[in-house]
């Protein structure tokens, strides 16, 4: 079984981009389950929900190894997030076997209620490795109703409720096994038809011609502040070329801190006029440096970045010591800011992130659901980002959809892309090199379910599957 688990967990991440087969997040999940009940004891279930966590997430994470830097250290490094993303699977496996060694329908009523609390501790207990969420598989429009219903912690809990039905069942064998099926496909059906028809955002009036830039500039041409204002200069004048009034540039546009070229980038923006630029910069406050995102035409930061990569833009205390050890990021010791606001141009309410913040829905909600416009900007040059790079699209696809607005997304390393609020891609830059995606932003008001009250929804579908399913195993007594 312990080979097993290990294949279980690879093929699972056939769910996610670019491979895009679904249905395995189901098949994978419920069949982990499966050899969890059928685990001997507890010690059994720990290391099967670990060999399963060791093939999910080695596999879906293989881009770790990938940094270049030096090699043992980036082996260290990846190893290390993979064995400790891998250790919370074998938590849950471990308590989902011990309960249901204690009452066997412990097992249907509670699983999903432990899966689900181990995937909120994985996104956020030691600066979060959000990666992978089960709901991330489900970044298609026809799951917008419940994206912002429930938001993607609840979708969770309804992977791994259908997952541990169906392991359940199937072990043991239980005649109303088809009947239950056909009927839950049912309802399922009917939800998401409910749940789609549900407006929760509108259109404004306003909208604005916008350019989004993608590039792929290396780490040598983040550190060289000659090269760096050649390439904001070569943005520069392709945006003021066109017709559009707005530019989005990516994170690390200008990767050496702002202030060494502050002369020049005022002589190069002075004659902006009616047009405005957003860009990422590395820009200084009070001795201490943030990854910002700045206006063009004042060089203000109107946003900085509050969710940080551990162990790449800071070390935590615990680690410091292993900092000679760890791959060079060229972004260390980065402070988080914790004030953002949503900042606004010609009255279009931006909610703003950076890199991987909109992995984090549940801390960006608050900006999110006052925005008229959601902005991310990224930067995945400092890795081979082949497999990085379609994922991170789908996370905004689904921010899209959990909040009822307009993502746009411009990446270094990447695909630039502009998505509108049911998930869909109205615009993506698939080219390679430096490239310009010219795009209509149609910004939104209004709020979704989740957006306005956050999990109270999640709560309500937890009661509710808790009583069904008591209900149900009642009735079979």
């Amino acid at each position: 079984m312990y080979i097993l688990s290990i294949i279980i967990g690879v093929l699972t991440v056939f769910a996610f981009t670019p491979y895009n087969i679904v249905f395995f997040i189901i098949v994978g999940f419920s069949s982990i389950f499966y050899l969890i009940l059928k685990a001997k004891n507890i010690q059994d279930a720990f290391f099967i929900g670990f060999l399963f966590g060791l093939g999910y997430f080695g596999f879906g994470n293989w881009w770790l190894f990938s940094i270049p830097d030096n090699t043992v250290a980036t082996i260290l490094f990846g190893s290390g997030i993979i064995i400790l993303m891998s250790f919370f699977y074998a938590f849950a496996s471990a308590i989902s076997n011990g309960i249901s060694k204690l009452e066997k329908s412990y097992f249907l009523i509670f699983t999903p209620i432990i899966w689900t609390v181990v995937e909120e501790l994985r996104h956020s207990l030691w600066g979060g490795f959000s990666w992978l969420n089960p709901s991330d598989s489900l970044a298609y429009p026809i799951f917008r109703g419940l994206f912002a219903t429930f938001g993607s912690l609840g979708v969770d809990f309804l992977i791994f409720a259908i997952s541990t039905y169906l392991a359940y069942y199937i072990f043991f064998g239980i005649k109303k096994f088809v009947i239950y099926t056909f009927s839950g496909t049912i309802f399922i059906s009917f939800l998401l038809y409910l749940l789609n028809s549900i407006t929760y955002t509108n259109p404004t009036q306003k909208t604005i011609k916008t350019v989004l830039f993608q590039d792929e500039f290396d780490n040598d041409a983040k550190e060289s502040a000659y090269r760096v204002i050649k390439r904001v200069e070569s943005y520069y004048h392709m945006f003021v070329n066109s017709d559009a009034k707005l530019a989005i540039m990516p994170e690390s546009t200008v990767s050496v801190e702002q202030y060494e070229i502050s002369g020049e980038l005022k002589r190069l923006f002075k004659n902006l006029k009616d047009k405005e630029i957003i860009y990422g910069a590395y820009t200084q406050k009070g001795g201490k440096t943030y990854n910002s995102i700045v206006l063009a035409s004042s060089l203000r930061q109107v946003y900085a970045k509050t969710h940080l990569i551990p162990f790449g833009e800071y070390m935590p205390n615990w680690a410091k010591s292993l900092h000679k050890y760890l791959p060079y990021f060229n972004m260390s010791d980065i402070s988080p800011f914790f004030n953002n606001k949503n900042f606004e141009i010609n009255g279009i309410s931006f909610g703003a992130s950076i890199c991987y913040e909109h992995l984090f829905d549940s801390e960006l909600r608050e900006n999110f659901a006052k925005a008229n416009v959601l902005l991310n900007l990224s930067d995945l040059g400092w890795f081979n980002s082949s497999w990085v790079a379609p994922y991170m699209v789908s996370l905004a696809q689904i921010r899209a959809m959990e909040f009822g607005k307009p993502f746009i997304y411009s990446v270094n390393g990447g695909y630039s892309a502009y998505i509108l609020p049911n998930g869909k891609i109205d615009k993506i830059g698939l080219k390679k090199g430096r490239y310009m995606l010219s795009v209509i932003l149609q910004p939104y008001t209004g709020e979704t379910l989740y957006a306005k009250y956050g999990y109270i929804s999640l709560a309500a579908i937890t009661v509710l599957w808790v009583l069904i399913i008591s209900i149900l195993i009642r009735r079979e007594k």
